[in-house]
Parts: structure tokens; sequence; C-alpha cells
């Protein structure tokens, strides 16, 4: 994983002004830690977003990325919250990776968060999601997708570089970075950082800025490498990405809630290989620190009543790890990979409460305190037959874990102790070069999500005054895909289609058991029917000027999904109405991302990009006026909307670019997620609202900025 680029890589590295490649069959993409395959040899659905795509996107996060290229993505009103949902498989709102379906890694190994929009794009050099389960190399959590965020290090990256930019609301943002060799060790320095006043919504809203959605921004990435010889190699990495001073307004609007959220790391990987290249070998240990600081207030409950003045929880969840991934040349056509997993996570949680009014009962966190041990064994076999056309691979891995529940703050009733579980998961797959520009692919994977130790044991108390208990006999959730498709590929065009079904067994959630007033409990179950998802996904890149000869630019690309069937059997049949109780929620049921670049290399380029998020259903936890939202099972069914951008590129120098860029150009008033935003009439009941009645996305947005690579 050190060396995350094929030899020659940093050549092929995109200049400013000079004309991006399509992506090809014989790209190298990472399909587990310590291998990396063209992508003519894999068997699952794999989106590249390549270094050039990320310089020129006007995202300041993860999630912003992942959203311009239709990965899933749900929310992007703040950065302390993001949705993914991947082929059914979706992540935790609140960023807790032990609860997500959805895998987040940094340089192949846990990124201890499913908040991705925590984590800034300074560092990034390139992203990889692999569409559909990837349990057998990466555990649990990897049921709908994976979403491998690869860093820069002294390896992949040389040169200098300084970003700067400013904006509407009070934006500043930069960053930059220095790498060089230095005989046979090297280094690589980032540093990042930004800030934004409360943005304004779009047309319909007040005229004045949505209060408590300001955030604040600072990273930093250094690495440090040594080559023993030409085999061997160990690169040394610490890192730290966070938002600071980041407003929450949450379903009740809350004008005062805000949020420290931030991710650290340290890696140490150690690549090397025998003389004869018979085999090859990743040691690759790791430590995390991922906090979430949670400053929310609520003035008012939902029922209008006196909330609290004061409601800090800090939860903070610390892991070590160990990767060992060697991988065999058993044949001049057979690989075989090879992994063991080890890792110990500890989650730490706290909470403060003070009451607007009369005495103040200190609740329990909103996470229980446990520690969890994890242990797998896994392997995978790749074998290639009739002159390497035909790639057949096999993989399961052997899961064992154990997960301690222990004492928690204000939870004297907790029942502490430990429970092992252990689980096996498998894929099978084929891709088959049937021309040096098609490629067909078929496949099977499994995948799981362990249970966690507070929804085995847990009871809490939310602050609305719901409490929620565990459930000693909950099942791992599990899942089985089927997936096929093809890719297309020519000197100036790709095609990749896939068609897949994903049906997830046993997921976990809450059910109401009992309710008195405005008290309930409810306790974590697995649902009595699956969730079944089948759909269509497809990329497309085309270069225009390439295919009719022209000398200027003129790309486009497109991504998108269609689930044209999304059911989940499992949903209480109380929610509303015949053909939507049904549906799986907040998830949309198609999206689109598509664009162009159209310029003259070397001199100037403007890139418009066109986002559609389709059709979502959703029963919303906002307090919304009975008109909306009639009764407690009432599924709202969001409307798709467009949203389009643009950005202007020009180069007056070698090496030097100045942009500008518009968000929203359309000044559309929407919000991906919410059903309230803020413009009138008034969706929202006043009388659980802690300052606003509604959530609204940024309105149009106006940048300038420089880039300077040297």
């Amino acid at each position: 994983m050190a060396g995350l680029l094929p030899a020659g890589a940093l050549e092929a590295q995109d200049k400013p002004g000079v004309r991006a490649g399509v992506t090809r069959l014989d790209e190298v993409v990472v399909t587990a830690p310590g291998r990396r395959e063209p992508l003519s040899q894999t068997a699952s659905t794999i989106q590249v977003i390549a270094e050039e795509k990320i310089r020129n996107s006007n995202a300041r996060s993860v999630t912003d990325l992942l959203a311009e290229n239709a990965v899933g993505f749900m929310s992007e009103w703040t950065p302390g919250q993001t949705l993914l949902n991947i082929r059914g498989g979706a992540s935790e709102g609140q960023g807790r990776d032990f609860r997500s379906e959805v895998q987040i890694l940094i340089n192949g190994r846990r990124a201890g968060t499913a908040n991705i929009s925590k984590l800034s794009l300074a560092d990034v050099l390139r992203i990889e999601i692999i569409r559909g389960p990837a349990s057998v190399v990466y555990g649990s959590q990897a049921i709908g997708g994976t979403v491998n965020i690869i860093t820069r290090n002294s390896r992949n990256t040389e040169g200098r570089f300084i970003q700067g930019a400013t904006g509407s609301w009070g934006l500043v943002q930069g960053n930059a970075y220095a790498a060089d060799k230095l005989g046979a060790a090297g280094y690589y320095v980032g540093l990042s950082g930004g800030r934004r006043d409360s943005y304004e919504a779009g047309q319909g809203a007040p005229e004045q800025p949505l209060a408590n959605t300001a955030w604040n921004r600072q990273g930093a990435l250094v690495s440090t490498g040594y080559a023993f010889d030409e085999r061997n190699h160990l690169e040394l990495t610490a890192r730290h990405d966070g938002t600071y001073d980041t407003g929450f307004r949450g379903s009740q609007w809350s004008f005062t809630s805000l949020e420290d959220r931030y991710n650290q790391s340290v890696d140490a990987i150690y690549t090397g290989r025998s003389i004869d290249n018979a085999y090859t070998w990743t040691a690759q240990t790791y430590f995390f620190n991922d906090v979430d600081d949670l400053n929310w207030t609520a003035f008012r409950q939902r029922t209008g009543a006196a909330g609290n003045s004061i409601d800090h929880n800090r939860r903070t969840q610390q892991a070590a790890g160990m990767k060992l991934v060697p991988e065999f040349r058993l044949s001049e056509s057979n690989l075989l990979l090879a992994g063991l997993d080890v890792e110990q996570a500890r989650l730490n949680s706290q909470r403060y409460i003070k009451a607007v009014v009369g005495a103040t009962t200190q609740l329990a966190p909103l996470d229980n305190n446990e520690l969890d041990t994890t242990v797998a064994f896994y392997a995978e076999d790749v074998q290639h037959v009739l002159d390497d056309r035909v790639a057949l691979r096999a993989g399961v891995r052997q899961t064992f874990g154990t997960q301690e529940l222990l004492t928690t703050p204000n939870q004297p009733l907790l029942r502490t102790g430990s429970r092992d579980y252990d689980n096996t998961t498998y894929s099978a797959g084929a891709a088959f070069l049937a021309t040096d520009w098609l490629k067909l692919r078929s496949g099977i994977a499994t995948g799981f999500r362990a249970p966690t130790g507070s929804e085995l044991a847990a009871s809490f108390i939310s602050l609305g005054g719901a409490q929620t208990i565990g459930n000693a006999a909950l099942k791992p959730e599990t899942n089985t895909q089927y997936e096929i498709g093809f890719t297309v590929t020519q000197p100036a065009a790709l095609l990749d289609v896939a068609l897949f079904q994903n049906t997830i067994y046993d997921r976990i959630g809450q059910r109401q058991i009992s309710s008195s007033g405005a008290n309930t409990v409810s306790q974590f179950v697995n649902a009595t029917g699956e969730v079944l998802v089948r759909g269509f996904e497809m990329q497309g890149e085309l270069d225009v000027a390439r295919l009719v000869g022209w000398s200027s630019i003129v790309r486009l690309f497109g991504n998108g999904v269609y689930n044209f069937d999304m059911q989940d059997h499992g949903a209480d049949p109380r929610l509303n109405p015949i053909g939507r109780g049904n549906q799986v929620q907040r998830m949309y049921q198609y999206q689109l991302a598509v664009g162009g670049v159209f310029g003259e290399s070397g001199k100037f380029d403007v890139r418009p990009t066109g986002i559609l998020r389709g059709t979502m259903y959703y029963n919303t936890e906002e307090d919304l006026l009975t008109t909306y939202k009639p009764n407690t099972f009432f599924v709202s069914k969001k409307d798709p909307f467009w949203i389009w951008n643009l950005r202007g590129n020009y180069y007056p120098f070698d090496g030097v670019t100045v942009f500008g860029a518009i968000n929203n150009i359309f000044d559309e008033n929407k919000s991906p997620q919410f059903i309230s935003t803020d413009s009138l009439p008034y969706q929202a009941n006043p009388r659980g609202s802690n300052g606003g009645l509604g959530n609204s996305m940024p309105g149009r947005e106006f940048l300038v900025g420089f880039q300077v690579f040297f």
C-alpha cells in the first residue's frame, strides 16, 4: 500500500491545463491491501475519482466530491453530517462507522468514521469506490460499498503546490504541500485550513443567512519514507483532519448547537518482495483517534416543553490494528492473496446536561462504552486462463470478534459483559477480456455488519425522553449480492454498465415496544423481512476532441444509478400508504451527475456540472405540521431536482491556474434530505423549534482562487 501508484505513475499525473486521458482497462486500481490490479481483471464495479477531477472540483470535503460524482449521497447542509447509501447499504447519519453498512477506508484500512464531511480533500490523491460488498477483504461494515480514500505520500507525490480561494459568505480556504526525494528517503508535508460564515438559502428564502451553518476546518499530513533497497520500503504517515465550531441545526433547527469533529491517525506500512518476485508482502500497523464533540442545545423539546441549555456529548473512538498481507505467485497464471487482520477498538462516551428550568437530571451518553476485539483470516485466489483473457477469482474470510460492554456514566442498570461472534463471508467472480476494448464481468459476494455492544445490551434515553434498550439475541446483518456488467474502452471513450441485485438480511433497527405519553421505549431488533435492491449503474467518458481530431478540449462525462426495485420487506406495516411504506427509505431511487470540460489545452477551460438528486422516501424525524405529516408513520416522498455548478480555469503561466466558480447557478432552495426548507410557507411545527423552521442547502455561491505548482 505504500506504493499506491505503479512505477512511472508520477510522470503520468495530470498537469494544469493539460488534457486528461479517458480511463483505460489497463488503469491500475487498489483492490486489496498490497494488491494493485488493472481494471481489466476486476470482477466488481469500481469507480475512480482521479486527481484531475479532485483538483478541478468545487467541493470542500469528501462528501461534496462524492455528490458531484453521484455516489449515493444525501446531506450537504453541514460538515457535521453525512449519509451515504450504496446498493441499499447505508452509512449512519452521525458518522458512527460501527453502525454503518458502507465502509470508509483511508489507505486501505478502516478510517474510524463514516462521516466523510469531516475529511477534507487537501491531501487526497484519488478515491476509489467499490460498489457492492467487500467484506472478504475489508471485514464488517462493507455491505453496500467501500470508499477507499488514498492520500498523498513520499512515493506518489513530488514538487510543491499552493492553493487559495475566497468566496461568498466569508469563505476563505487554502492548502499547500511540499514533497521531495532525498536519496533513499523522501517526505511529504501538507497543510490545509478554511472557514465560512453561515450561508444564505436559495430563492424563496428570507434574505438573511441561515443561522448556525458556519464552519472552520483544519488539517495536516506528514509522510516520510525510506527505501532500504529496490525491493523493501517503509512509509510512516501521521495526519489530522477535522471541522471545528461547526453549526448543527439538526431536525429541530437549532440556532445554538455547535460541534467539533476530527479524525487523527498514524500509519506504518512496510512493503517488500522476493528477489524472484515469487511473493510480495505488505505489513501495515495503524492507530486512529476519532472524536465527535457534540455541544447540542435544545431549549425546547419536540412537545414544546422546556429542554436543556447544555447537552454536551463527547464520543471518542480509538483503535489500534495490524494488517499482514502476503501474496504468492503459485504459477505464471495464479496469484494467491492471504491476509491477517487484528484490531482492538475502544469507544468512550461522556455526557453533561443542564436543564433550562428546574432540576437537572444527568442522562447516559448517546453511545455506551465498549471494547471490541476482532481477528480475521482471509484468502483470495486469482487464476488466469485463455492467455490471460479470463481472470477467475474467489475469496473467503473468517472473522472472530469479542464485544465487551463497559461501565458507562449515568447507566447504573447497564448490563456489562462480553459476547463473542464469528462470521464467514465469501466472494467469487470472473472477468473476461473479450477484446482489447471489451471486458465482461460477473460475480457474487456476501457481507456482514456485526452488532455493537450497545445494540446488544444498551439502555439509554435520548434528549426528547425516548428510551432505547438492547437485545442480547441480535444476529449480525448479512447480505448477498449478484452482479453482471461490461466495460467498453476506446482511446477516446469509456462506458461501464452494471446490473445488480443486493439482498440485506437481519438488518438491525429499532422497534417501539411501549409508549406512555411523550415517552416511548424502543428495542434494537433484527428486521423480520429482508431489504431487496435491484439496480442499474452507468459510468461514461467521451473525449470528443480526440475522437474527431480537434486540438481543443471537449470532454464529456456521466455517472448514474437507477434503483428500479427497492423494497424493505421488514418495514413497519403501519407505514403509509400502500406502495410507499415498503420502499427503502433515505435512498435515491435514481441519481445522475453529468458534465464536461471545454477549452484550449494550456490556456483555459470551462467545466459545467449537473447533479440530479432523484426521488427519495423518508419518514422524517422533523416535527412537521399535520398538513405535511399527519401521523407518526407518514412517509414523505421527496421529488427530484437538479443542481448546476460551473467552474472556469485560466492558465497564465506554466504551473499557474486562476479559477472562478459558481455553485447552484439557478439558486435552487432545496434540501437533499429534509422535508422542511427555509422558505414560506413553513412546513415545520414551531412548537419544537429551537430557532429556525427549516433546513436548506446553500444557495448561489461564488468562488475565486488560484493554484501554483512548482
